[in-house]
């Protein structure tokens, strides 16, 4: 590192210490690489790196920390709980922005301690992901493969296309840096997993599943989109069966009395909040917004078939609810038709309605948030209530359905019935081998028609190199 001329290694305890400086380097990078679009879901541009980690490698850890964040390498959030927030880390545009490039390690007593650090840490993830032991078994049984080649000319492709991008907006030379480091940050972690893929050498350090919601993340949520048709599995081509329009479609469940029900009340078998989330259910049935939540689904508005929730079940059902949004907005409102003039652009601001803060809908910006109150008012003023006490409680609860089902009781049928049956999952999709794509849709349509209350439209998308 070119540091140690203008801040001396010598301060630092034992020899080759640089290498633990590398270290501490590499795990930013890995844990930064593990959320693709360059974002911590709780840390924002900052990411968690607990001390108790790192302790067992050197004693005087936080030395090694030190020198990173006093020599500007890095910067600190600041904000430490115990027992609840580590301290999260970041480069500084300084060192951000920059390629990946692999450093032999020459400390024999970090080696050493890594290796075993290694197995301490697979240990520990093993054990914490035992309830995903069905899903991690297909990355760690070696079998994904990818084209390194192709998909490397991809991203570069993709890299140089987003900096001229860059080079002709009309912004200034301190945010286009930041935005052309983020580029290329998130640009080098597809590289860097790429490479884990390629190698084989994927293990539990690769995998989380996220606290807010309980989503189980992988290599291939940790990918664009794109770059998953490099990807096969024992040389054969996959295909992700899909849930269209999902959040929407999850939105249903929450419009029925028996969501917020008792587990022992008598009536419908869907899908309740109780079950997905015992702790928020008790915290959220105290409140005065569950009342208002469960008078307002019982009373004769949530069952008038000319009511507006009746209306909103009927075009998600349907699979006319995005084109429906998109055709009203654009005719009723042509000074937005832009931002609903494709299906991913109505999707984006779909999640852009459902969650945004109650407070923010009066702002000019989250216009289409009042026209969907016009439309749906009963079921605006559901979601309201949900995201009064906190605006994330709508994802939380929705994100935490899909996980219920889709990883829970969905990939659990699919490996008791078919062990042999490669699956995947991106979030609300499941990802198997061309030809198992029917079998995948049957199950995902009878889970999710007994515990939604409708069958969902499925699609499919065949990974295939364009």
């Amino acid at each position: 590192m070119g540091l140690s001329k203008q801040y001396p290694l010598t301060n630092l305890p034992g020899k080759r210490s640089i290498d633990y400086l590398y270290y501490y380097c590499h795990e930013l990078v890995h844990i930064k690489a593990m959320y693709g679009d360059g974002e911590h879901p709780e840390y924002g541009e900052y990411f968690p790196m607990c001390s108790y980690q790192h302790r067992e490698l050197h004693f005087h850890y936080n030395r090694f920390i030190n020198y990173l964040l006093q020599a500007q390498v890095w910067a600190i959030d600041g904000r430490f709980i115990r027992g609840v927030k580590c301290y999260g880390y970041k480069f500084t545009s300084m060192y951000s922005g920059q390629p990946l490039k692999q450093i032999v390690i020459n400390n024999c007593v970090l080696s050493r301690n890594l290796s075993e650090r290694k197995r301490q840490i697979e240990k520990e993830k093993k054990e914490k992901l035992e309830g995903h032991q069905h899903l991690i078994n297909w990355y760690l049984c070696r079998g994904l493969e990818i084209d390194k080649s192709a998909a490397t000319k991809w991203i570069e492709q993709y890299k140089e296309t987003k900096l001229r991008e860059l080079d002709n907006e009309n912004i200034s030379k301190a945010d286009q840096g930041i935005k052309s480091n983020k580029v290329i940050d998130t640009c080098e972690g597809w590289k860097y997993f790429l490479e884990r893929i390629d190698r084989k050498a994927l293990g539990y350090s690769d995998f989380t599943v996220d606290e807010f919601a309980g989503r189980f993340h992988g290599v291939l949520t940790f990918l664009k989109k794109e770059l998953r048709d490099f990807i096969t599995f024992r040389g054969q081509k996959l295909v992700s069966v899909d849930i269209k329009n999902c959040q929407p479609y999850l939105c249903t469940i929450l419009l029925e009395p028996s969501f917020w029900s008792h587990m022992d009340s008598p009536g419908a078998s869907l899908i309740k909040l109780e079950e997905i989330n015992p702790r928020l259910y008790s915290e959220f049935s105290q409140s005065s917004e569950f009342s208002s939540i469960t008078l307002l689904l019982s009373s004769e508005a949530s069952t008038n078939s000319e009511s507006s929730i009746s209306k909103f079940r009927q075009l998600v059902w349907e699979g006319q609810f995005y084109e429906f949004l998109k055709d009203t907005i654009s005719e009723r409102f042509p000074r937005l038709a832009q931002r609903f003039d494709s299906r991913d652009k109505v999707k984006k601001e779909v999640l852009r309605i459902l969650n945004c803060k109650n407070q923010d809908a009066s702002k000019r910006y989250f216009a289409p948030s009042r026209f969907f109150t016009r439309l749906f008012p009963e079921v605006a003023r559901v979601l309201s209530f949900i995201k009064a006490v906190d605006h994330k409680h709508l994802a939380r609860i929705l994100q935490r359905v899909e996980s219920t089902l889709v990883l829970g009781t969905i990939c659990r049928r699919l490996t008791y019935e078919q062990p042999e049956l490669p699956i995947f999952t991106i979030h609300d999709c499941i990802v198997t081998t061309v030809g198992n794509e029917e079998y995948v849709k049957a199950v995902i349509v009878d889970v999710m028609e007994s515990k939604i209350g409708a069958a969902p439209r499925v699609k499919y998308e065949y990974w295939f190199p364009q």
